[in-house]
């Protein structure tokens, strides 16, 4: 089977009818039944946004789902700034596009892609990665590579019982990138899994300033005041911003501040 704009439109009309209704979980079987799934690799934005500018109806029909969306996970767009980017992205990271239908096309691809995958793992045997394939899944340079690593690694199994893989992954990553989604994902353990917090003050002497934010948020979150005094010493890094999440996060333990919001996972 070759994607033509006849399937284009169909496997379009499927995911976005499926989505709508909450079924996330279910539109891999759906393109399995349809005999989509090996077509979903192949849709690309620069096929979509000619279609779009066909159907216009399409459009508004993909930014009201977006606007709507039942479950308040995979990606987002605006049609306004033409903006797309992860529903769950703490640092608000997005991706400008040129216009409306560029836009509209690349979140309907992510969006589609995410929910196919996941479905797909959510129904596959629950073998846990081992910490080599955690490294190698997490270590990498971009950001789609690492959200794509995400998905494969942590959504089947969820993360609490991937934990003591994850701490020993952790140093072994060299991008920043993967650690910084370690400690992301870890932040809401702070308080009844202690040992996560090994990694927050590995973190706090971390190269890359997103670990080091991560780190603090993480020490706050757990309000214990022996954190305090690593955090001190953060106090006087050459790093404004991270002197400044250090500051924040003694005054959160001290205040006994709650100040962070957890998405509920499936």
């Amino acid at each position: 089977m070759r994607l033509d704009e006849q399937h284009l439109l169909a496997i379009v009309n499927l995911g976005h009818d499926t989505l709508s209704r909450g079924d996330a979980l279910a539109l891999h079987e759906a393109f399995e039944r349809s005999g989509y799934t090996k077509l979903i690799g192949e849709i690309r934005r620069s096929k979509l946004v000619p279609l779009l500018r066909t159907h216009p109806e399409m459009l508004q029909k993909w930014v009201s789902y977006c606007e709507t969306k039942p479950i308040r996970r995979g990606y987002r767009v605006s049609p306004e700034s033409f903006e797309v980017g992860d529903m769950e992205s703490q640092d608000g990271t997005v991706t400008r596009y040129g216009s409306v239908h560029e836009a509209v096309a690349e979140f309907i691809v992510r969006e589609i892609g995410f929910w196919s995958m996941t479905g797909q793992l959510n129904s596959a045997p629950r073998v846990l990665p081992t910490v080599d394939e955690l490294v190698s899944g997490l270590d990498q340079k971009q950001d789609s590579e690492v959200g794509h690593a995400q998905n494969l690694l942590f959504l089947p199994y969820g993360i609490e019982v991937l934990i003591p893989r994850l701490i020993e992954a952790f140093g072994r990553i060299k991008s920043w990138r993967g650690r910084n989604v370690i400690l992301f994902e870890l932040i809401r353990f702070a308080r009844k899994r202690p040992e996560v917090l090994q990694l927050a003050l590995a973190g706090l002497k971390d190269a890359a300033f997103l670990v080091r934010m991560q780190s603090c948020i993480m020490l706050a979150y757990s309000q214990r005041k022996d954190m305090i005094p690593h955090l001190e010493q953060a106090l006087s890094h050459k790093d404004k911003k991270t002197r400044e999440h250090a500051a924040a996060a003694i005054e959160h333990i001290e205040n006994k501040t709650v100040f962070y919001d957890f998405h509920v996972p499936l």
